[in-house]
């Protein structure tokens, strides 16, 4: 699998991007300045993501902005752009042990020490109704 370009325009907090940075292996792309004025899309302000996915050869953008990332501009370039939930529930569906124990970590790691899996996959429910309901069918959770 190629690499992934995450772009985070829509995470407001300047902490929740420290920890998306702490968490995520390589997750900062540099070095992308030189692909800026060869891409074209419809918001300016978001060329430094596809910039950055032709940097490090992606095949993804995951992005809740698919409106600002054209299908057919993208594929020119090798590039498509996936909804984080549309994302996540592909993962689910290609290795769900592997995202069950990560959720597993993930209720692991909250503050509230009885937090199970099944909160956690509760928590993804609005941003990520998809992949909230594929976990809960894993879980043998009905909502």
């Amino acid at each position: 699998m190629r690499p992934v370009a995450i772009c985070d325009a829509n995470v407001p907090y300047p902490s929740t991007r420290r920890l998306m940075n702490a968490a995520l292996r390589d997750v900062l792309v540099t070095g992308y300045e030189q692909h800026i004025d060869s891409v074209q899309l419809p918001d300016p302000g978001d060329q430094h993501v596809l910039a950055a996915a032709l940097g490090v050869g992606a095949d993804v953008i995951i992005t809740k902005n698919l409106s600002d990332f054209p299908a057919e501009l993208l594929a020119a370039r090798g590039v498509r752009a996936v909804h984080p939930d549309v994302f996540l529930l592909d993962l689910v569906r290609q290795d769900t042990e592997t995202v069950h124990a990560i959720v597993v970590a993930i209720a692991a790691a909250w503050k509230d020490p009885c937090a199970t899996v099944v909160d956690v996959a509760a928590s993804l429910a609005f941003e990520a109704p998809l992949s909230a309901e594929a976990l809960r069918r894993h879980l043998g959770q009905s909502r």
